[in-house]
């Protein structure tokens, strides 16, 4: 697995800076599409317990 990491980041660090950039805005785009669904799961869950909405949110962050 270790292998496998420096391969992947010697693999991106030698990518070309529109490459780059183009990554970086999708990764930004899926961070903020998971936050907003999170948002809307726990908005949505108001009748339920602190920890079960909480939960909930957690998970649907990580399914985007």
């Amino acid at each position: 697995m270790a292998t496998r990491a420096i391969e992947t980041g010697v693999k991106k660090s030698g990518l070309d800076t529109v490459s780059t950039l183009i990554l970086a805005v999708l990764a930004g785009a899926f961070i903020s599409m998971g936050a907003i669904f999170a948002t809307t799961v726990a908005a949505g869950g108001a009748g339920l317990p602190y920890g079960v909405v909480r939960l909930l949110s957690g998970l649907s962050f990580t399914l985007d």
